[in-house]
């Protein structure tokens, strides 16, 4: 059992990224100007200083992302490059001669969405890798109720495991039942309706949804809680 606290938040941007114009490489500036032509960004716009050590050239940001330049700094920042669903890299004529070494359904874009959620290019997985690394770590958290994934965007394959179901939120907060508040009377119905999820449960369709239920009734009680204790997010 882990014994200290540690987060992956993982955003994913639904649409296409133009990667050349997200990081540019400074030290060979004049070759991208010329590649792109009317894309480029010009250099003095370009937030530079940015000297990886593993590879040394310098780099530079897009403007856009001047919120985020200082964490380089400060090392918090990384940019992990040449990734995708490619086998390994091939060039023109090895993609026309080689169809084997290339990703399935390259230019469609729900697959390449999906591949990203499920970080397998073929065949398709009804799991997330974000899900199956909650399988692999729930033995972690011990004995503590709240779930290993947590979700803003509703339900996606991104955090569906085998075993780990994420918690559903809004980006504003828990979502609760509606219906009760904190009168005695509102309580007691309150109590009533989850002692009722644990009727019938002998009949397995009955308990499983009484189950998830429930497990959400509660988690949500325990987010709510804890959201009282801590300031707005700034950011």
């Amino acid at each position: 059992v882990a014994t200290d606290y540690k987060a992956l938040v993982c955003i994913f941007m639904a649409g296409g990224n133009d990667s050349w114009n997200t990081i540019v490489n400074l030290t060979d500036y004049n070759s991208y100007a010329a590649i792109r032509q009317g894309l480029a960004i010009p250099q003095v716009q370009l937030l530079g200083g940015m000297v990886p050590p593993s590879d040394g050239r310098t780099y530079g940001l897009n403007p856009s992302l001047s919120a985020i330049r200082p964490f380089w700094n400060t090392g918090k920042l990384a940019v992990a490059a040449n990734v995708g669903s490619l086998l390994e890299p091939i060039d023109r004529a090895t993609y026309l001669a080689r169809p084997d070494l290339r990703p399935p359904n390259l230019f469609s874009h729900s697959d390449q969405v999906a591949q990203w959620n499920t970080s397998c290019a073929s065949p398709a997985l009804l799991t997330g890798w974000g899900g199956r690394v909650g399988n692999r770590t729930l033995h972690m958290n011990g004995d503590i109720p709240f779930p290993m994934m947590v979700s803003i965007a509703g339900s996606t394959l991104f955090g569906t495991g085998a075993v780990v179901r994420p918690l559903e939120v809004t980006s504003a907060g828990t979502v609760g039942l509606a219906g009760f508040n904190t009168s005695s009377i509102a309580q007691t119905r309150y109590n009533a309706m989850k002692q009722l999820l644990g009727v019938d449960n002998d009949v397995t369709f009955i308990k499983t949804t009484g189950g998830t239920v429930g497990r959400a009734i509660e988690t949500n009680e325990l987010l709510s809680a804890a959201l009282t204790t801590v300031p707005p997010l700034a950011t």
